[in-house]
C-alpha cells in the first residue's frame, strides 16, 4: 500500500479544544521565520516553533504549544504569554489516519492555524515529548496538567492527554 512510503507525524486529537466553540480560533497566522546568513553553516534557516524533518522537508506537526512575538508571528510558547495549539486540519481525507499529515514549511510563507487554549481546554497527542520544552514550560508554570499519561490516538498510537488549568 501507497502510505508505507508517506512520512508520518505526530497527531492531535482535539478532545474538548473550548476555543473551537468559542471562536478562538486565529487562522492563516504567519510562522516566524529567519533566512540563513551568507551560507546555511553561518546561520541556517530557523523557524519560530519545533519542526520535524522528513525526506529534506521541513513541517510543524499539529499540537505544538504557540503564541505571539511582538510582530504578531508565531513563535514556541513561554511563560505570561497567551496560550495557543496548532491545529490545521488536513483538507486530505483519502487516507483516514491523521498520522499522515503536517503543514509543510514554506520558508516566509507558513501560515498556521492557531486555537486559544483556555481553562477546561483538553487534547490527545503524542507530540509532547518531541516538543518537550513548550509542554514542561506550560507544566512548569502551572498552565497545563497530564491528566491521562496512557492515552491512544484513534489510530492506537500511544499519547498523553492535557487539560489547561490556568
Amino acid at each position: 500500500m501507497i502510505t508505507r512510503y508517506l512520512p508520518e507525524f505526530r497527531q492531535l486529537e482535539p478532545d474538548n479544544l473550548l476555543g473551537l466553540t468559542a471562536g478562538l480560533v486565529v487562522a492563516q497566522a504567519p510562522v516566524k521565520y529567519t533566512a540563513a546568513v551568507v551560507s546555511p553553516e553561518a546561520q541556517p534557516e530557523a523557524y519560530g516553533v519545533r519542526t520535524v524533518e522528513k525526506n529534506g522537508y521541513k513541517f510543524i506537526e499539529n499540537g505544538v504549544l504557540c503564541t505571539f512575538d511582538e510582530k504578531g508571528e508565531i513563535v514556541d510558547w513561554t511563560a505570561n504569554k497567551p496560550l495557543f495549539i496548532h491545529f490545521t486540519e488536513e483538507l486530505n481525507t483519502f487516507l483516514g489516519d491523521r498520522k499522515y499529515f503536517a503543514v509543510e514549511c514554506e520558508k516566509d510563507e507558513t501560515y498556521l492555524r492557531l486555537v486559544m487554549v483556555v481553562p477546561g481546554s483538553e487534547w490527545t497527542t503524542n507530540v509532547a515529548e518531541a516538543s518537550g520544552d513548550a509542554y514542561a514550560a506550560a507544566i512548569a508554570a502551572g498552565k497545563i496538567v497530564c491528566i491521562n499519561d496512557k492515552a491512544t490516538l484513534p489510530n492506537g498510537d500511544a499519547a498523553k492527554t492535557y487539560r489547561c488549568i490556568a
